[in-house]
């Protein structure tokens, strides 16, 4: 029988690697768990500042429906309706809109803009949000004809 002996590396490699129990130390694992809380607050204010732009974002589109509804009322109004009044007592004309009257709506109406032919009509709406007043501008040409 051949008496086979480990050479002195492989001794070397179960000495250091295999025979010896390793794990991790408290330093590295308080190391792992302040990169891992770090990313997790990144992450965290990220979802707030979108959630707060979607807020911002759903009161624009909110504004600019109430302004295009008004617009179409009247853009299909008849010229002699007081509404579209370009006299300077009844303008500008303002209004409330919708969702308990968080939107404030005032118009002007412009004769003989762009052309002798049409009227032309600025609707902007405003609104309070977060304590910040917002507005939306919108401008509308109508033929007289």
């Amino acid at each position: 029988m051949v008496d086979v002996k480990p050479n002195a590396r492989l001794k070397h490699y179960l000495k250091t690697f295999a025979l010896e129990p390793r794990g991790f130390s408290l330093v590295e694992v308080m190391v792992a768990l302040t990169i891992l809380s770090v990313g997790m607050l990144a992450a965290a204010s990220l979802m707030s500042n979108s959630l707060r732009s979607d807020r911002g974002a759903h009161g624009i589109t909110e504004a600019v429906t109430v302004a295009e509804d008004l617009a179409e009322q009247l853009l299909s109004a008849p010229l002699t309706d007081t509404r579209l009044s370009s006299e300077t007592a009844s303008n500008p004309h303002t209004a409330r809109a919708t969702l308990d009257d968080r939107y404030r709506l005032r118009w002007t109406v412009t004769d003989a803009f762009p052309t002798p032919q049409s009227v032309h009509i600025r609707i902007v709406v405003q609104w309070r949000e977060n304590g910040r007043d917002h507005y939306v501008p919108l401008n509308y040409v109508r033929t007289k004809t």
